[in-house]
């Protein structure tokens, strides 16, 4: 495991009131009501680490059209960069993801990603991107 990525992990967990080893281990926490987890995985990449956010499930009417909604804005938004939307296997929910690097994001920095996070699952349970345009992070 890459030590700056613990240290991150560590001060986020900190700062959050959170258990680190939990937040290491990428243990689930709340944050002002998404489900978020921070996941480092040397197989993957030792130098980059995932924010996952569960922005919930799609609608029960027209679930095609919000998924469509979901596709569009990985590709306008995007396409270039370290952020995708996906669906969880597991649960059908939309997650919305952000690679990091571990070397070189501050606490800062988590914290934006983890907030702009938030409002993009927000976004997500009110209007499922349906005549939204999210700006690109690149």
């Amino acid at each position: 495991m890459n030590p700056n990525f613990e240290k991150l992990a560590t001060a986020f967990a900190t700062k959050a009131g959170l258990d680190p080893k939990h937040i290491i281990e990428a243990g689930a926490f709340d944050a002002s009501g998404t489900l978020c987890s921070l996941l480092h995985d040397a197989a993957i990449d030792r130098d980059r680490f995932f924010v996952y956010a569960d922005m919930g499930p799609p609608p029960a009417k027209n679930a095609e059209v919000a998924f469509i909604n979901l596709l569009k804005q990985n590709y306008d938004a995007f396409a270039v960069a370290y952020s995708r939307f996906s669906i969880s296997p597991a649960n059908g929910h939309a997650i919305f993801t952000i690679s990091l690097d571990a070397n070189t994001t501050t606490l800062d920095q988590l914290v934006e990603e983890i907030k702009g996070a938030v409002g993009l699952s927000q976004e997500w349970q009110k209007s499922y991107f349906s005549g939204v345009q999210i700006g690109a992070k690149v």
